[in-house]
């Protein structure tokens, strides 16, 4: 279904007319299907020739036992044009089934030609019996805040209250045992300090309970830039002179009219645009807010560079089963047969106390206005805690280093896909982004920071590994 850019003759069918005769029967194999006689096809235009493209479409009617709905079908008995050109108008969109869905087809209609495109809308209508298969249903999406000046000074008026001391003073003083229960408890008893916050929160500034992480999409609008009245009033005229054409018959004075107006509309356009671009002087503006603020002039960037485009999100064109299989058969991998030579005994430099400084390093290097994970716990929240929340992180990692066990919460996160480029059907077409726990990016950070101080201490990586290591760059090896 679609713009196939062919043109067939009314007269040359899409079927076999002869194979059913009785004539036939001794030659043709048993198996042989011979194919039903249909309705001929009618078309408006009476004097178009079947070009190449027609005679391949009818091609491949016949071999594939498929049939054209143009011409033929209740909605569309006469074959009305699905394309107005300046040079004429022809059927080149067509609907093709086949030959057993065509007990299915209730209708098919052409719609009535537009401004937005020289092509007619082409609709079928089939009478189909689905099986409903349930979905699996994944865990709702957290809700986080959004975070400003006055979010931050109540969030940290509320780190002082004494209910919030009391919690954090109950969780320094409890006894935990370094093993898997221990763990997840200590996990648990943390997170839920930080969401309680978060609830007081939203009901003290009456916040909005709605998803912040929801999917953005922004609905496709007209660039308002250099639109005044004057392109207004010409694009009034293009839309009644469109109206014209689906109503009575389109001869060819209509259709010059038509894309003659429309040509003039576009040139307007294109020229009040680059005059308002003109005007405004956006490089020297740009040019400013590169150095002095880079957010403002990257958001400034994407403004112009996404104006005419629909950035919606694709990945709803996939169900969710769907989505589920593929990245359960991707990342679930069996290692089992692996074997790792890490050493498994206590090192001095590495496996030492985690201490308040290097937690405060790691959370100065966290960026804002991030996505959270489950958790619902953001890196502003861990950078405006108060001491006694920063002990209470750091005796989680303290119990979480000793047992040398992952909590179980930390290991869930969510998959943002990611459309890359291709089919936006084919999941393989995505570039899957974990949103997980900031806890314990926070953790795995100082891990980190411990290896690499030590692998450079101890000059254990070579002068030309430079791979993801601080103050390295490609071109350092030419």
């Amino acid at each position: 279904m679609g713009d196939l850019n062919a043109h067939i003759n009314e007269n040359d069918l899409d079927f076999i007319s002869s194979d059913h005769v009785k004539s036939l029967q001794d030659i043709l194999p048993n198996s042989y299907l011979a194919d039903n006689v249909q309705y001929r096809r009618y078309c408006t235009k009476k004097n178009i020739k079947t070009d190449e493209y027609g005679k391949r479409v009818l091609e491949l009617c016949i071999s594939s036992r498929s049939r054209i709905l143009n011409g033929r079908t209740l909605g569309d008995t006469l074959g009305k044009p699905t394309s107005h050109q300046y040079n004429g108008s022809a059927v080149v969109d067509y609907c093709i089934v086949s030959n057993n869905m065509l007990k299915n087809v209730c209708f098919f209609t052409v719609k009535d030609f537009t401004v937005h495109s020289d092509h007619c809308p082409i609709n079928v209508c089939l009478s189909l019996n689905f099986s409903q298969v349930q979905q699996k249903v994944g865990r709702p999406i957290p809700k986080g805040l959004h975070w400003n000046n006055e979010v931050q000074k109540c969030y940290t008026e509320m780190m002082l209250s004494k209910e919030v001391e009391s919690n954090v003073k109950s969780f320094l003083s409890k006894d935990r045992v370094p093993q898997r229960n221990g763990v997840d408890e200590a996990t648990e008893d943390l997170t839920d300090i930080f969401n309680n916050i978060v609830d007081k929160l939203r009901s003290q500034l009456n916040l909005p309970k709605g998803n912040r992480f929801k999917s953005k999409k922004r609905k496709r609008k007209k660039s308002s830039l250099g639109f005044d009245s004057e392109c207004e009033s010409m694009y009034r005229n293009l839309i009644q002179s469109s109206r014209s054409l689906s109503k009575g018959s389109v001869n060819e004075e209509k259709l010059k009219n038509y894309y003659g107006l429309k040509k003039q509309f576009k040139k307007i356009v294109r020229k009040k645009k680059h005059d308002s671009i003109k005007q405004r002087c956006l490089i020297y503006s740009l040019l400013e807010l590169e150095d002095k603020n880079p957010k403002a002039y990257w958001d400034t960037i994407n403004k112009f560079k996404y104006s005419d485009k629909d950035i919606s999100d694709q990945s709803s064109n996939i169900p969710s089963d769907e989505w589920y299989n593929y990245f359960n058969k991707l990342l679930n991998v069996d290692c089992s047969n692996e074997q790792d030579d890490f050493p498994t005994g206590f090192n001095v430099f590495l496996d030492y106390d985690i201490h308040m400084q290097e937690v405060l390093k790691a959370i100065k290097s966290l960026k804002n206005n991030t996505s959270v994970g489950f958790d619902c716990i953001s890196n502003e929240m861990l950078k405006h805690s108060s001491v006694n929340m920063l002990n209470c992180i750091c005796k989680l990692f303290n119990i979480i280093l000793k047992s040398t066990l992952f909590p179980s919460s930390w290991t869930e996160s969510m998959i943002k896909p990611l459309f890359k480029s291709g089919d936006v059907r084919d999941p393989s077409n995505y570039r899957g982004i974990a949103i997980s726990s900031y806890l314990s990016k926070l953790f795995v950070k100082i891990l980190c920071n411990r290896l690499d101080f030590f692998v450079t201490e101890n000059n254990i990586l070579c002068q030309n590994q430079i791979g993801f290591r601080k103050a390295n760059r490609t071109i350092d090896h030419v």
